[in-house]
């Protein structure tokens, strides 16, 4: 005998679990045709995505250009005269609701504050 024959050994596997190796066998091979499928669907999206965010970036870059225009076509405002509208991250804002916006910002920002100074409390407590 060759040394790979002496090496050989043999392992009697019943019918049914022959079978039912068999069956996972082949449902592992269809799970992993199903992950391969989901794969390149992701990166068909993917890149899809990628097309589509640069045209809304064409886009908007493109509003914003004629926005810039429209409003240099516009007449300046005199010194000292307090505008009507404010132009914010694309909203226009009154007076009264820049007010409101700001005031809404600083309660934001205290309530943080506050759960901060909370949990340096309770970290002061365990130390």
């Amino acid at each position: 005998m060759t040394e790979v024959e002496s090496r050989v050994v043999h392992v009697r596997i019943e019918p049914e679990e022959a079978i039912e190796n068999k069956r996972k066998l082949l449902e592992m091979q269809v799970n992993m045709l199903n992950i391969f499928k989901r794969y390149y669907n992701f990166k068909a999206l993917n890149r899809q995505e990628g097309k589509s965010r640069q045209l809304i970036r064409r886009i908007v870059n493109e509003v914003d250009r004629e926005f810039d225009a429209i409003t240099n076509m516009l007449p300046k405002e005199e010194e000292g005269a307090k505008p009507l509208l404010k132009v914010k991250r694309g909203k226009l804002l009154g007076a009264e609701e820049e007010s409101q916006a700001v005031a809404k910002k600083e309660t934001a920002t205290s309530k943080i504050e506050l759960e901060l100074k909370e949990l340096q409390e309770r970290i002061a407590k365990l130390s």
